[in-house]
């Protein structure tokens, strides 16, 4: 089972992103919303101290400047989940190579986390 950090903006989706990571047989180890586009440096180490084996980062408009930190202070993987569109879908590319476009098929979905998960057919849990 893997440990899934979750964060995004307050919309109500982290909720529903955790259920729907529950229903997949994944713990969540933590989840917080931020008020839109105030997130807070400490929420990475947050992050990191819960330990773990990937984060789910949503409404990645709003987490630009956050995913280029993330991405320079650890190498716990990260799947951005966006509906900004295109423009947004490269900007997050920037920064991590998982990249979703919202809406997404609960089956991708999973198989993303998966293919995350599974590096050179190991499986990548701490």
């Amino acid at each position: 089972m893997a440990k899934v950090a979750v964060e995004g903006l307050e919309r109500d989706i982290v909720p529903i992103i955790c259920k729907i990571l529950e229903h997949g047989k994944h713990q969540v180890c933590y989840s917080h919303e931020s008020p839109l586009l105030k997130v807070k440096s400490s929420t990475i180490n947050d992050i990191v101290n819960s330990n773990p084996d990937l984060t789910i980062i949503c409404n990645a408009r709003g987490y630009i400047k956050f995913l280029k930190d993330y991405s320079q202070i650890t190498d716990i993987p990260s799947l951005v989940l966006t509906g900004g569109g295109p423009e947004f879908e490269e900007k997050a590319a920037k920064y991590t190579k998982n990249v979703m476009a919202v809406p997404f098929n609960l089956k991708d979905f999973y198989d993303k986390i998966s293919s995350i998960l599974n590096v050179d057919g190991k499986r990548r849990v701490r």
